[in-house]
């Protein structure tokens, strides 16, 4: 890189990067993540601070060629990343005026933009998995994604071959219970694998999406076809019904975490979803011969 010499006596001190989601609600490394900077000059003879003296510019930086590309109309400190931003990396150029301050200082970010593709797994046994995307992509490969297991070792995904439509993909790999649970994640600059979780404030997704693999049992059969659930979405209460008499209902959320639970002794019944956010939930009725499970939605 080659800058010309500056004639003025100061220097950069210090700078600040801060990409966490409070400057917009969106987590790193989502499109409308925001990026909020901060430069500190100083004079050389005395090291006072030096106020003012700089205009500052974000650049696109291609991740493969580091090549620059000035995004128009963006000359302040923050800066909020949008659609044309995705497959790019985020840089701004501090630049003195030549007469209070020399010479520029440049601060890059090392996360990507991609764009969020919320997903889920299923159909899991020891050979594979099932990946269930919300947006259909053009193609997957296994150099696309990576497993990682329990101690965050990566393991070979031996193929990926699409299933029903470009949304659902199988993918061939080697599963054991001793290296249970497992993480999936993408690896394209464009787009990535998230999960979405909820907090009592926001809704927010996170990059990639664990599962668990473990040995069916007697408990673990699922008789949807049993099973009546509605209304769907669900409001403040669901319905259901089946051919075997429940003894227990559970309700967890998209994590597996249990958020509600009730013991009746009934075939059919209604259950209060009132103190439930909006969102994906799974159902769980527990009877003497084993669980049905059924995926609920909550609207309101």
């Amino acid at each position: 890189m080659y800058v010309p010499l500056s004639s003025v006596d100061s220097w950069f001190s210090g700078w600040s990067l801060d990409e966490s989601m409070f400057l917009t609600g969106v987590m790193t490394p989502w499109v409308g993540r925001g990026l909020l900077t901060s430069f500190t000059v100083k004079k050389l003879p005395d090291y006072s601070a030096i106020t003012g003296g700089m205009n500052y510019q974000w650049y696109r930086v291609n991740p493969a060629t580091y090549e620059m590309t000035l995004i128009p109309d963006s000359t302040r400190l923050g800066y909020t990343t949008t659609m044309a931003d995705v497959g790019y990396l985020l840089a701004i150029r501090a630049t003195g005026d030549g007469v209070n301050v020399g010479g520029y200082a440049q601060i890059m970010s090392s996360n990507p933009t991609v764009v969020s593709n919320l997903a889920t797994v299923s159909n899991i046994t020891s050979t594979g998995l099932t990946l269930n995307l919300y947006k259909t992509v053009s193609s997957l490969t296994p150099s696309d994604l990576i497993i990682y297991d329990k101690t965050h070792t990566p393991i070979t995904i031996n193929s990926v071959s699409q299933g029903a439509n470009a949304a659902i993909y199988n993918i061939a790999a080697a599963l054991d219970t001793a290296s249970s649970p497992y993480y999936l994640q993408g690896t394209s600059n464009f787009w990535r694998i998230a999960t979405e979780f909820k907090t009592p404030m926001f809704t927010e997704f996170m990059e990639g999406v664990s599962f668990s693999y473990t040995l069916p049992t007697k408990t673990d059969m699922v008789k949807d076809n049993e099973l009546s659930v509605y209304p769907i979405p669900a409001k403040d209460n669901v319905w259901f019904k089946t051919n075997d008499r429940i003894s227990e209902i559970t309700i967890f959320n998209a994590k597996g975490e249990k958020l509600l639970q009730s013991s009746i002794n009934s075939n059919e019944g209604v259950f209060n979803t009132s103190g439930l956010s909006n969102g994906m939930y799974i159902l769980r009725l527990k009877s003497a011969d084993g669980v049905q499970n059924r995926k609920i939605q909550i609207l309101k």
